[in-house]
């Protein structure tokens, strides 16, 4: 916790998965909210999609953020400004493209469970 999934679309040759994830990463650290070691997060690129009725032209990345309930709105609209905020300045992004960044934060559920194997 928390669980980042970035989904992107196709359309961004630039847009590097591993390098916004470890923008992310370094955020959600700095907020002293979270210990780096339970930061799981995972990219998807969308190969099929449409950003309203025009087919070129527009593209997106959208990332949402599960984190464990009981945090204030207030937090976690400032979590999602800043997952925007570090993927608009450290994101390489085509000229000819209108990308619309997004995030969204979601209380995982009560049932949320979590086993760490350590074979060490």
């Amino acid at each position: 916790m928390p669980h980042l999934r970035i989904t992107h679309s196709s359309n961004l040759p630039g847009f590097d998965a591993g390098l916004a994830i470890d923008l992310l990463i370094d955020a959600l650290v700095g907020t002293g909210e979270f210990a780096e070691e339970t930061i799981k997060a995972r990219a998807y690129r969308a190969d099929v999609f449409e950003v309203g009725q025009v087919r070129q032209g527009r593209g997106f990345v959208d990332v949402q953020i599960r984190v464990l309930p009981g945090r204030t709105i207030e937090f976690k609209s400032s979590l999602a400004a800043l997952v925007c905020d570090a993927l608009k300045n450290g994101g390489h992004y085509p000229r000819d493209v209108q990308v619309q960044i997004t995030a969204d934060v979601v209380d995982l559920s009560e049932s949320y469970t979590k086993v760490v194997v350590d074979r060490a």
